[in-house]
């Protein structure tokens, strides 16, 4: 009498079986990612709406206290003239306000974390090539940042590389210390905020610091509150940033210490030294030669006479 045989699945089966079920996982794991990337996409353009929306409503707000105004100054004669100046004053915002709405928004973490990367590349190349010196803000058609292998001279003592040389990303000056230069991130923001102004940029210290700030805090909303010093006879400012978009300011040409260095330069026609501080808050302060600036100090300009 023989034994009963026990029947065993070939391997086949079985590896075709388990083979089957990674399939069936991959083909899930790409659903669910697809799923997630339109459900990505959906709170964006909700989130877009949501923002725009927000604008709308204060253009509609505006328009609808504008007319308002208007319709009771038709009511109220006796104080027309001010109800029609602030009835116009609310309909004219209001199509202001509903024509600039943003077609885009930009979180600021999304921003930020493109100047770390930025940053990051810049403080690899320059610790890979020694480079130690202070950077130096330079004016020119397109304004340079400079940064050289050890500290120079004040620019009055010893001349700077040329305008030809800068345009180059390695430079070397006349006693063969190398360095690079660099586009400023503040280059563009200056050029922004240029055309933003009503009056020219202004060509003394105290002013041009003055309209510098009120860009980054009113115009760029790059930081909350700035505390400055200003000696222009000393060629000398000292900032104090609060609330900033775009973390710490010791990272190599940080925008908003940059628009301020990369401003300095251009407004006062001179290459302006920055340095940082690393106290709580952290300290920039902005060098430059005063001897060197072919504008008048605040105290000696035309504005400041007229004032006094």
């Amino acid at each position: 009498m023989s034994a009963p045989s026990t029947e065993q699945s070939p391997p086949t089966q079985t590896t075709t079986a388990a083979s089957d079920t990674e399939t069936n996982s991959r083909e899930e794991l790409t659903v669910q990612l697809e799923l997630l990337r339109e459900r990505n996409r959906q709170l964006r353009e909700e989130y877009l709406r949501s923002q725009q929306q927000t604008y709308r409503r204060s253009a509609i707000g505006l328009v609808v206290v504008g007319l308002l105004g208007i319709a009771a100054g038709v009511v109220f004669p006796d104080a027309r003239t001010v109800l029609l100046a602030l009835g116009g004053t609310g309909v004219f915002g209001g199509i202001l306000t509903y024509a600039l709405t943003p077609e885009r928004f930009i979180a600021a973490t999304v921003s930020g974390s493109v100047f770390d990367a930025l940053a990051a590349d810049r403080d690899a190349m320059r610790d890979e090539l020694g480079l130690a010196g202070t950077p130096i803000y330079i004016p020119a058609d397109s304004p340079r940042l400079y940064v050289s292998a050890a500290d120079l001279p004040e620019p009055a003592d010893q001349p700077l590389p040329s305008t030809d040389e800068l345009t180059n990303l390695f430079v070397t000056d006349p006693d063969d210390n190398p360095g690079i230069a660099l586009t400023p991130t503040g280059g563009p923001l200056l050029e922004e905020f240029r055309r933003s102004l009503t009056t020219p940029l202004a060509t003394t210290p105290s002013s041009l610091v003055d309209q510098l700030t009120e860009g980054l805090v009113e115009n760029f909303e790059l930081a909350d509150g700035i505390d400055t010093s200003v000696d222009a006879a000393g060629g000398r400012v000292t900032v104090e940033f609060t609330g900033l978009a775009y973390g710490r300011i010791d990272r190599i040409d940080h925008p908003v210490s940059s628009l301020l260095a990369t401003g300095l330069a251009v407004g006062l026609d001179t290459p302006v030294r920055m340095t940082v501080e690393d106290t709580a808050p952290p300290v920039v302060t902005y060098r430059w030669d005063p001897s060197a600036t072919s504008t008048q100090s605040d105290a000696e300009s035309p504005d400041a006479a007229a004032k006094n």
